[in-house]
């Protein structure tokens, strides 16, 4: 992506009646009695229908929502803060106050002036529920956390040592082991596939140094199908309204009706989820999502106004910002 649906079911316990299936716009179901029969610790105080919501936004509904796997038992209990779990099969008529998650885009890169080491830690620090970092490698083989393939100079990077390009960008360069170390056990890792021909060995570098977080890779279509292909159990997010620029008439407009219109790509790729450029989720991919019960992660909201929408928005798993303060500060709201 150039610049990541809702919770399949959550239940809400010491409410007004009795078992209520509450099934989430966008998420996927995903053995639900299964999830009930581990969520609530035999003897464990029943929720209010307020910490009941607090918990499971913090829990792991919204990870499977998102279309990652949920966190240790352990895990959760530590980020909801409650000790308790929620039930999926014992709601009662309250309403769910469901938001997405909080994807921090390549950390808090909003706020000019920062560091890419001070940005990842800030947005880390603030609480958010992913990271994402855009990955390539250098010819000397180390991985390196960068968006563009071309350095301000002019150069580019597959062809760069990573002495060279550290000397060129300074601080502005993070390596993705760095970018792990800050991550692994704290908050999901949201990985931008920026390059064909050496998937596997991201996936592999990745699962070797992240093992503690949960981990989604996102990319373009011959990548994700060649990920999922080789790492079935891998989470996966297809890049939809990546940038055109310098295209064809025919070829801007052949994409552009595939992603208006992205079953088959969603299929043939194999992809858990969808990665939505705003844009597209605003015309009409967020009503396909929904209906296919695939999780939109929707991409790159800075506005006030753009990500307080969105954040109202079931059909939105995943919110991807470059202004991670001001997304959690709407959605705490």
């Amino acid at each position: 992506m150039t610049t990541t649906g809702c919770s399949p079911a959550i239940t809400l316990v010491s409410c007004t009646r009795g078992p209520q299936h509450i099934r989430g716009i966008g998420g996927r179901s995903q053995g639900a009695d299964e999830h009930a029969r581990e969520r609530i610790p035999a003897g464990a105080p029943a929720l209010s229908c307020g910490a009941a919501d607090r918990a499971r936004a913090e829990g792991d509904a919204g990870f499977s929502a998102a279309g990652a796997r949920p966190p240790s038992p352990a895990k959760m209990q530590g980020a909801s803060g409650t000790g308790h779990y929620v039930s999926m099969h014992q709601a009662g008529r309250c309403k769910s106050t469901m938001r997405p998650l909080i994807d921090a885009h390549r950390g808090e890169c909003g706020t000019p002036g920062l560091s890419a080491r001070e940005r990842y830690s800030r947005a880390i620090g603030m609480g958010v529920d992913f990271v994402e970092i855009d990955i390539r490698r250098t010819t000397d083989g180390v991985f390196v956390n960068y968006h563009d393939d071309r350095t301000p100079s002019g150069r580019v990077l597959r062809d760069m040592s990573y002495a060279a390009l550290e000397s060129e960008l300074g601080d502005e360069l993070l390596k993705a082991d760095d970018v792990m170390d800050m991550v692994d056990g704290k908050v999901g890792l949201h990985v931008d596939v920026k390059e064909e021909g050496y998937e596997a060995d991201i996936v592999r570098f990745i699962q070797s140094g992240c093992a503690r977080s949960e981990v989604v890779f996102t990319s373009g279509d011959a990548p994700i199908r060649v990920i999922k292909d080789q790492f079935p159990n891998v989470r996966t997010g297809l890049s939809l309204g990546d940038d055109l620029d310098g295209a064809p008439p025919w070829r801007y407009l052949q994409v552009r009706l595939s992603e208006l219109y992205p079953r088959a790509r969603l299929q043939r790729s194999h992809a858990d989820f969808a990665a939505v450029h705003q844009r597209l989720a605003r015309l009409r991919v967020l009503d396909y999502c929904a209906r296919v019960h695939m999780p939109a992660w929707v991409w790159t909201v800075d506005e006030p106004a753009d990500i307080e929408s969105f954040m109202r928005d079931p059909r939105v798993a995943v919110l991807i910002t470059d202004r991670p303060d001001v997304a959690l500060r709407i959605k705490s709201a």
